[in-house]
């Protein structure tokens, strides 16, 4: 793990529908990434393993799963990107 990047909060599995989806969070990888949203606590949701993920007030990073990434690059508010890859 990179300063600066937490790992305290470890995301946890959540399934999109009725079928449990059989994903062990990490393990194709994990990638470090920057809140760069608000500032209040929020929870997104992976878009391929279906793992929450908290960011906002004092976690303004963590660790994803890989297979997560693009599609929380891709979340904006108000026009600005939510998260960004966080570079050590």
């Amino acid at each position: 793990m990179g300063p600066g990047c937490k790992a305290k909060h470890k995301p946890s599995a959540a399934a999109n529908d009725v079928q449990a989806r059989a994903f062990i969070i990490g393990e194709q990888g994990i990638t470090c990434i920057e809140y760069a949203g608000w500032f209040d606590m929020e929870e997104y949701i992976g878009p391929v393993t279906g793992a929450a993920y908290r960011f906002g007030l004092d976690r303004l990073r963590g660790y994803i799963d890989n297979r997560d990434l693009a599609g929380l690059l891709q979340i904006t508010e108000d026009g600005q990107k939510v998260f960004r890859k966080w570079q050590s």
